[in-house]
C-alpha cells in the first residue's frame, strides 16, 4: 500500500494515557478493499524480476520463455528442456558426477527416517522444485519427483541422496524428451482414454445430481432434498 492509514483506537482496547493517538497500519490485512492490489503488485514485481514476461491481454498470465527446446520435423515435434537440466545441475554441483542408469534402486521405498541426521531443507526444497518444473517433459522422472515430495518439510541425508541420484539421472539422461509423431486421420490410445474418463466424470455428476435433487411436477424447476 503506497498511501499511509491511520485508524481510531477501538473501543474496549484504549491505551490510558495515550487517548488522543490513533494506529498507523503497517501492513496491508486481508479483508481492505487496497489487499488484492497490494499483493498483485507485490507477485508482480517479483514476477518480472524473475524473468517473466506479462501478458498485454492477460495481466494476471505471466509467461517465461526458453527452458524448453522444441524441435519441428516432417515427422512431428520433439521438445526437451537440456538447456535447463544443465542450468539447475550446474547450480547444485552436479554438472561432473557419476551418472546414474535409473532413477532410483530397484524396489527402493522411502519411509520418514526419524533417526536420520537432518539436512537443510532449503537446498532439498529446490531440488525438488527444479525437477518438478521439468516433469511436463519428462514423465519417466515423475513418479520419483513425487516421491520425494513427501519428505519436504524435515528431509534428511537418506532422503536427500534419494533426490541426487535423480539428478545424476538426469544428468545422463538428458536428451529424452517428448516426441509428438505427426499421424494423420488417427485417434491416439491417449486421446480415445481422456474422452472415456470425461464421459465418466459427467456421468457420476449426473448421479451425484439426481441423489441431491428431485424434479418439482408442478413447475418443473429442481430442489433440493437437504
Amino acid at each position: 500500500m503506497k498511501k499511509q492509514v491511520f485508524i481510531e483506537q477501538p473501543p474496549g482496547y484504549v491505551k490510558i494515557g495515550s487517548e488522543h493517538k490513533v494506529y498507523r497500519l503497517k501492513k496491508v490485512l486481508y479483508g481492505l478493499k487496497q489487499a488484492p492490489r497490494a499483493w498483485y503488485s507485490r507477485i508482480e514485481a517479483y514476477f518480472l524480476k524473475a524473468g517473466f514476461t506479462k501478458c498485454p491481454y492477460e495481466h494476471t498470465l505471466f509467461v517465461k520463455s526458453g527452458d524448453k527446446e522444441v524441435n519441428q520435423t516432417t515427422n512431428g515435434i520433439f521438445i526437451c528442456q537440456k538447456k535447463y537440466v544443465g542450468e539447475f545441475l550446474d547450480r547444485f554441483q552436479m554438472k561432473d558426477c557419476n551418472l546414474a542408469n535409473t532413477p532410483s534402486k530397484f524396489s527402493l521405498k522411502l519411509h520418514k527416517d526419524l533417526k536420520g541426521n537432518k539436512v537443510d531443507n532449503t537446498l532439498y526444497k529446490q531440488i525438488f522444485g527444479s525437477l518438478m518444473y521439468l516433469t511436463p517433459t519428462r514423465p519417466d522422472i515423475m513418479y520419483y519427483v513425487s516421491m520425494i515430495s513427501r519428505y519436504i518439510e524435515e528431509p534428511t541425508e537418506l532422503n536427500l541422496l534419494v533426490a541426487k541420484r535423480i539428478l545424476r539421472y538426469v544428468q545422463g539422461t538428458r536428451e529424452f524428451g517428448l516426441f509428438y509423431k505427426r499421424v494423420k486421420n488417427t485417434i491416439y490410445w491417449a486421446s480415445l482414454t481422456m474422452i472415456i474418463q470425461e464421459i465418466k466424470m459427467i456421468e457420476r455428476v449426473l448421479l451425484v445430481m439426481s441423489l441431491c435433487w428431485e424434479p418439482v411436477s408442478f413447475h418443473g424447476y429442481l430442489r433440493s432434498n437437504q
